[in-house]
């Protein structure tokens, strides 16, 4: 399975948890058909147009998945066939495997102390309610 992630979801706290998984899939990589990597972000390709896209292959069959106002899946449109294209370029010049785990530690540190200088959400008094 190849997904392309790239919109941050969270504070530093829950980007650091969500890089810690990563970590740990990247771990057990070779029992599993995921792989992971990181792409240069300076790279633009057609997938950079696209909304959240996913390629998906199950079986033989490969689709492209996402969504706008509602999920959606492709097989052999125009776009299906552009956006498939797209992600075998980025799979193309994405980094190896020891780069991409280097840098997905280097901004799970960074986050992990980001997190850690952000003071806690205080709750606010709760004030009774004046009954007459």
């Amino acid at each position: 399975m190849t997904l392309l992630l790239r919109r941050p979801i969270g504070g530093p706290a829950m980007a650091a948890k969500q890089l810690r998984h990563l970590v740990d899939l990247m771990d057990r990589e070779d029992e599993s058909s995921l792989r992971i990597r990181v792409l240069d972000s300076n790279r633009h390709s057609i997938l950079d147009l696209l909304h959240t896209p996913a390629l998906v292959t199950i079986g033989s069959h490969r689709m492209i998945v996402g969504y706008g106002l509602s999920p959606y899946y492709e097989t052999r449109s125009g776009a299906a066939v552009t956006a498939a294209d797209g992600f075998r370029e980025a799979q193309e010049h994405a980094y190896d495997r020891i780069t991409t785990m280097s840098r997905i530690e280097r901004a799970l540190e960074a986050m992990t102390h980001k997190a850690r200088q952000i003071p806690p959400a205080r709750a606010h008094p709760v004030r009774p309610i004046a009954r007459r």
